[in-house]
């Protein structure tokens, strides 16, 4: 598929991050599905915690970049689909009790 489709989008809304820090819903890929995962934190301006993404299925993640500004923190990954089934991403983050 050229361009694609959008097969799913989830928003985690959580006063506490948690580790490991979960989508809503898991979603079904299809091997070359691209997978964008962005996890945003409220840290002050510091760096975002999130340090991985795993799926349940084995597919790798890599990073693409990192951003703050003066309240939040921003990590986004991705990954190309090598693996089939239902997709639940997972962040490695640290926990906290800011909000």
């Amino acid at each position: 598929m050229a361009f694609g489709s959008i097969l799913f989008t989830s928003g985690n809304n959580a006063t506490k991050i948690t580790n490991p820090f979960s989508a809503s819903a898991a979603f079904t890929v299809a091997v070359g599905n691209l997978i964008i995962a962005v996890v945003g934190e409220r840290t002050g301006g510091v760096a975002g915690s999130t340090t991985g993404i795993t799926d349940g299925l084995g597919n790798t993640f890599t990073p693409l970049t990192s951003g703050t500004s003066s309240s939040m923190g921003c990590n986004a990954f991705y990954s190309i689909v090598t693996v089939a089934g239902s997709s639940t991403p997972s962040a490695a983050t640290t926990a906290s009790a800011a909000d």
